[in-house]
């Protein structure tokens, strides 16, 4: 009994490391910076995106669904868009209307991976 039990102990302590997400940029930006103007910035890397999810100060978040083969998340003044399992991500910023800065957290997901970029938009 004991063998079986330690055997099933071990397979379950392989099988949470090997679900944990781990952070690679995979060529695209760790930051990423608006005028106060707005506008849309594209960017290619060598991942395939699967999700992407916007995280603001206060850790709420919101996730992109799939939609005919495209990927697509909005918060606040922030749109990350890009197909399902492409290497591009496009960023737009709407104009900086009030303060003097913003800044959203930005995740792609790919597969078991992830690029993180911090999205700020100045005047």
């Amino acid at each position: 009994m004991k063998p079986i039990l330690l055997l099933t102990t071990l397979l379950l302590s392989l099988l949470m490391v090997a679900c944990e997400f781990e952070r690679e940029q995979n060529g695209y930006p760790k930051n990423v910076q608006f005028g106060p103007e707005g506008g849309t910035l594209r960017y290619k890397g060598d991942g395939q995106f699967v999700d992407f999810t916007l995280e603001n100060a206060n850790h709420d978040c919101e996730s992109s669904p799939v939609i005919d083969d495209s990927i697509s998340v909005t918060m606040d003044w922030l749109t990350v868009k890009g197909a399902y399992c492409g290497d591009e991500m496009i960023i737009t910023a709407k104009p900086l209307t009030e303060g003097k800065s913003r800044k959203l957290k930005l995740y792609g997901y790919f597969g078991n991976t992830y690029s993180e970029t911090v999205v700020t938009q100045k005047r």
